[in-house]
């Protein structure tokens, strides 16, 4: 038991590192007007390297054995830092160009929010987080228990969240480079988990199926792009040597949230029942789109246009 939980507090501790380390190198490398769709790609590539090893892990395991099997995937992440380490000693040195602070649609430069933007942006992860990780843990025992699914169809729920996710970073990526108007976005975001929860309360007041799977789907897409939208206004707002700090403190917020949603859900449900755990989630949901808009209100100056 005490290996695994080291094994999960190192995995944990790398995949939250990685985030302030990837974002650090676009911001020394990548032209500003290329950012967008790079952080697209890499988040994708995240959601790819869960799906190779929930499907390679099994299998592994059952030809050889879980040690096995681990120890196999182990030495695949080995034989994958090989190029990029590979990479990182054959780049150019950093663009002349790349540092250069990029203005969004509200003109603001990366001097221009650094004190106001990150509590926002803290206090925006950490409520998404306990929203969509709350959705993640409680969709398939609502299912069970709520609307009477049997546990196949209802853990599709959670393959359905995942699919969506997918599918709203990839086209995401196509326009990002285009789309500067990053709280607006935020703002959709927010909405849009709200929307899920909502879905999965009409679900289980009318036991609808599709409203069902349409909360899950809204949860997916909704959350998918979080963590984009997040890295790209640190990268658009912050000068390079403040990305990784920034990045880590962003990335702190969300995976508070990630731990506090299953317990908030689970306590609540057990005290309240489902129906008010989605509520709470229906408000968190909102609250969190409430967040972009208040503290651009507050950063504004007098006279000056509205986001």
């Amino acid at each position: 038991m005490a290996g695994l939980l080291l094994a999960a507090a190192t995995g944990g501790a790398a995949l939250a590192l990685s985030t302030s380390v990837t974002n650090g190198l676009v911001a020394r490398y990548v032209h500003v007007d290329h950012r967008g769709r790079l952080i697209a790609t890499k988040q994708i590539g995240v959601q790819v390297a869960q799906m190779a090893a929930g499907l390679a892990l099994p299998l592994a395991a059952a030809s050889v054995g879980w040690r096995q099997g681990m120890l196999a995937g182990a030495l695949g992440v080995l034989v994958l830092l090989v190029p990029s380490v590979l990479a990182l000693r054959t780049a150019t040195g950093p663009l002349a160009d790349a540092t250069r602070p990029a203005r969004s649609s509200v003109g603001a430069t990366a001097t221009a929010r650094p004190r106001h933007l990150t509590p926002m942006m803290f206090g925006y992860g950490m409520l998404t987080g306990v929203c969509f990780q709350a959705v993640l843990f409680g969709l398939p025992p609502t299912g069970l228990e709520e609307l009477g699914l049997d546990l196949p169809v209802a853990s599709l729920a959670v393959m359905a969240l995942g699919v969506a996710g997918f599918a709203a970073r990839f086209g995401w990526g196509f326009v990002a480079d285009r789309f500067t108007n990053l709280l607006t976005l935020m703002v959709a975001l927010g909405l849009a988990l709200a929307a899920s929860s909502g879905a999965v309360l009409l679900s289980m007041g009318a036991h609808s199926l599709w409203a069902y799977w349409a909360g899950a789907v809204l949860c997916g897409a909704g959350f998918a792009l979080v963590p984009v939208v997040l890295s790209s206004a640190v990268l658009r707002y912050f000068p390079p040597e403040r990305v990784g700090l920034v990045s880590g403190v962003v990335t702190a917020s969300t995976f508070l949230g990630f731990a506090g949603g299953p317990v908030l859900f689970g306590a609540t449900v057990d005290e309240l029942g489902y129906p008010a755990a989605w509520w709470g989630l229906l408000v968190a949901g909102l609250l969190s789109s409430l967040i972009p808009l208040v503290f651009s209100v507050r950063r504004r100056p007098r006279g000056a246009p509205a986001p």
